[in-house]
């Protein structure tokens, strides 16, 4: 979701209707998640600029919306706006009609400079110091989360299946202080605009241990140029944002290799897919911070 022009800039394509009768004005496709089609639309009736995010695993736009507008009432957190959760028949599809949310949209761009990075990283401290009182419906156990990875490593990269037990033992029902996490943190799903960043797509959010969510982040991070010059600078920059307003989790390069292994194992599931990277240099980037030393 990315800048926008002006609405005078952008004529309409097609105009579609939700069913609670919300009136769209469909714009152009945003750069989004591969698990959904997100528009940039104009409200046909206030002209507000809109995303209607559609498409999908229906369970994920329901969890996306219940994380969303338990939200709304803690407007810290910096995330996306809800308009409204429905349904609606987008045009050209098969099905007669599917969840979707339209939500406020947020200009700016994707993380890209060190100002950018510290921004990313505040904003993930942010999430992980929401009030969680009434949040506790979003726990989810640590073997369900980390069963992914865990099942890749244990046919891929065996010897990395310890460093997975020692985070989360196969007994573990849940999680020591649990923190909202975001799910899916990084640069992709991060939009930056005069210097405060949000955090986009909550539709893995959980009530979780703190580690994956900025493992993953700064694992992401890494993956995009690891042999960049700059790619210390983010990762530091990324740090200096987060520390600023919460302590580290212990073991950090771990729940980097951790999240690695998640990713890598993502990307092996879905490697028919030709928008899909292979697997291989997650592996080896997690295998990399498996042996790293801590921060």
């Amino acid at each position: 979701m990315t800048t926008t022009p002006p609405p005078a800039a952008h004529p309409a394509t097609q105009v579609v209707t939700t069913f609670t009768g919300r009136r769209l004005s469909l714009v152009t496709p945003l750069h989004g998640g591969r698990s959904h089609t997100a528009l940039l639309a104009y409200d046909a009736t206030t002209g507000t600029p809109v995303v209607l995010k559609a498409g999908g695993d229906p369970l994920k736009i329901h969890h996306e919306a219940r994380v969303l507008t338990a939200l709304a009432a803690l407007p810290s957190t910096p995330c996306p706006q809800l308009v409204e959760a429905s349904r609606i028949r987008m045009p050209h599809s098969r099905s007669p009609s599917q969840p979707c949310l339209v939500l406020r949209h947020i200009p700016g761009r994707h993380p890209r400079t060190p100002d950018d990075y510290r921004a990313l990283g505040v904003a993930l401290a942010l999430w992980h110091t929401t009030p969680t009182t009434t949040l506790r419906a979003l726990t989810t156990s640590p073997t369900d989360l980390i069963r992914p990875a865990r099942s890749y490593a244990a046919t891929t990269a065996p010897h990395l299946t310890q460093l997975l037990d020692a985070h989360v033992p196969l007994h573990a029902h849940s999680w020591a202080e649990p923190v909202l996490t975001h799910g899916d943190a990084g640069p992709a799903n991060t939009l930056v605009n005069r210097g405060r960043a949000v955090l986009l797509d909550c539709e893995n959010s959980a009530l979780a241990h703190p580690g994956l969510d900025l493992g993953r982040a700064l694992f992401l991070t890494d993956l995009e140029e690891p042999t960049d010059q700059s790619s210390p600078s983010r990762i530091e920059s990324l740090l200096s944002g987060y520390t600023s307003h919460r302590p580290l989790p212990d073991r950090l390069t771990q729940w980097m290799a951790a999240a690695g292994l998640g990713i890598a194992a993502w990307r092996r599931a879905h490697r028919a897919r030709i928008d899909v990277p292979p697997p291989d240099e997650a592996l080896a980037r997690a295998e990399y911070w498996a042996r790293a030393s801590p921060f």
